[in-house]
């Protein structure tokens, strides 16, 4: 019993060490290119946004065919506050990665556009606890289209108030800053 207990001790030991260089999970070069490139456009939404990052993803097994992001942002919007906090973090996003020629070769659309991309906004109140009822809570973009949702007081669940495609929410937000 000794004896097994010590092979078992020192196998556990020696299959413990080492420098990780055996490791199965390597970043790839192109997941690597959207994290240095979604890191730079986060910095710049947090300083002039106030949008603090939560998450970043996509589909990207052999090409990237989607991109995603994730915020919070701590104040309370109404709907075309919104269109213009989506449609700046997006065009952020859009803009960034066109621009960058390493990426390009990665890419399964170039350029890449509005139906490439998610952005989720989560809105919360200046100190981090969640909105009332019917204030808007989560908005976003999906491939395109441009999602408002508050939690309902009627069900207290999150429903959609309002849905765009990102060309009519980019017209409106174009109209309003005209007038």
């Amino acid at each position: 019993m000794k004896c097994f207990l010590i092979i078992v001790l020192t196998l556990f030991l020696v299959s413990c060490s080492g420098d990780g260089s055996n490791s199965y999970y390597r970043p790839s070069k192109k997941s690597i290119l959207v994290d240095e490139i979604s890191s730079d456009v986060f910095k710049k939404l947090k300083k002039e946004n106030d949008l603090y990052p939560i998450e970043c993803g996509g589909r990207m097994m052999h090409q990237i065919t989607l991109l995603h992001w994730g915020f919070c942002y701590h104040k309370e919007i109404d709907v075309n506050e919104a269109r213009k906090l989506l449609l700046t973090a997006s065009d952020q996003f859009l803009k960034a990665f066109n621009e960058d020629p390493r990426i390009r070769s990665y890419l399964a659309t170039y350029p890449l556009t509005s139906k490439n991309i998610q952005v989720n906004i989560f809105l919360k109140n200046p100190d981090g606890s969640e909105l009332g009822l019917d204030k808007l809570r989560v908005i976003s973009m999906n491939e395109g289209v441009l999602d408002y949702m508050i939690r309902s007081s009627e069900t207290g669940r999150l429903t959609t108030i309002d849905k765009e495609t990102y060309e009519e929410a980019a017209e409106k937000l174009a109209s309003s800053v005209t007038r």
